[in-house]
């Protein structure tokens, strides 16, 4: 936020697991569930308020793209691997498909923060790419 507020060309996202997963409910899962949701960056305990200032970044435009970084791995095969060894889990989930999930919150949201089109856009992409370009020239 600073640095854009200081006119710097740089911008922010998250993901969507990191606005509406939590530690204790998707880790806390019973058995191993919980393997299903290993990530990173880990997604956090609600307790901490971490969502809340995603939320609030969103709306004041600290960070401007709700993007992905989908790497999911099957359960069978391949996150069970860490049975016995949660350090052999793979690290990743599918999320490209949950983006724009909880419609009614998506809503919400839209009425509160009037630049929604835009958090879900591939514009800050291409701006992120054109900034790639003028770097190495």
């Amino acid at each position: 936020a600073w640095a854009r507020d200081n006119g710097k060309n740089v911008f922010g996202e998250t993901c969507p697991q990191y606005l509406y997963l939590s530690l204790e409910e998707q880790l806390g899962a019973p058995g191993f569930e919980g393997a299903k949701w290993v990530c990173s960056t880990p997604l956090r305990s609600r307790a901490e308020g971490h969502q809340e200032h995603m939320w609030q970044a969103l709306r004041t435009n600290d960070l401007q793209m709700v993007s992905t970084d989908h790497c999911p791995f099957c359960m069978k095969e391949q996150k069970e691997l860490g049975l016995g060894d949660f350090g052999a889990i793979p690290n990743g989930i599918g999320s490209i498909e949950h983006r724009m999930d909880h419609s009614e919150v998506q809503c919400a949201l839209a009425a509160v923060i009037d630049h929604f089109d835009a958090l879900i856009d591939d514009t800050v992409g291409l701006e992120a790419a054109q900034i790639g370009e003028h770097d190495a020239a």
